[in-house]
């Protein structure tokens, strides 16, 4: 099928990128599936917050600098009693969605401080925003708003899901406010201990 080098490299990209994006469907199903059946047990522990953001952030640096995203922390140092892996995934959703729709030169601010007994994290970017048909939705499973740039970047339309999954097991909540063409802010409150 193939006809030179320059066709199968390509057609090898494309298997393998469509291969990468199958395996994170079934990451995200399985994660989701024992979220909601709370199938796996759970640790929980002392999560020092500020250190897990600065992980998650550094993991996200390429994807932002492909992408021209700044991203600012502001970060007020704390600890919560939570599962640290769940943490990780949590802070991974809203921040890479922050970079993936957003437009280039755009900026995330990633604001995470305590109020009285929660902890509120604060994920906003000046990105494309979210259509008021669409806000209620953000949240479902395998929906996504712009369908085009979720497929090109791999995303399963889990990850805002995955998120409320998170948050409710750790007795929080998360709410998003968005604004068309200006940006989108996520606001997860948790509590602390």
């Amino acid at each position: 099928m193939a006809a030179n080098e320059e066709m199968k490299k390509e057609f090898l990209y494309r298997i393998k990128k469509e291969a990468q994006n199958m395996a994170n469907l079934i990451n995200d199903i399985l994660m989701i599936s024992r979220l909601e059946t709370k199938e796996a047990e759970v640790v929980i522990k002392e999560v020092r917050i500020c250190p897990l953001v600065n992980e998650v952030i550094a993991s996200l640096r390429p994807l932002a600098a492909n992408n021209d995203i700044t991203v600012e922390v502001n970060c007020m140092p704390f600890t919560v009693k939570a599962n640290d892996g769940q943490m990780k995934e949590l802070l991974s959703n809203l921040i890479s969605n922050a970079i993936i729709y957003n437009k280039p030169g755009g900026r995330v601010n990633i604001t995470i401080t305590k109020e009285g007994s929660d902890a509120i994290f604060i994920v906003e970017d000046t990105g494309v925003g979210i259509p008021e048909e669409s806000k209620a939705r953000v949240f479902e499973r395998f929906y996504r708003v712009d369908k085009a740039r979720s497929r090109e970047m791999g995303g399963t339309g889990l990850g805002l899901s995955i998120a409320k999954e998170i948050v409710e097991a750790h007795g929080g909540s998360i709410m998003a406010e968005s604004e068309l063409g200006k940006g989108t802010e996520i606001t997860v409150r948790l509590p602390v201990g």
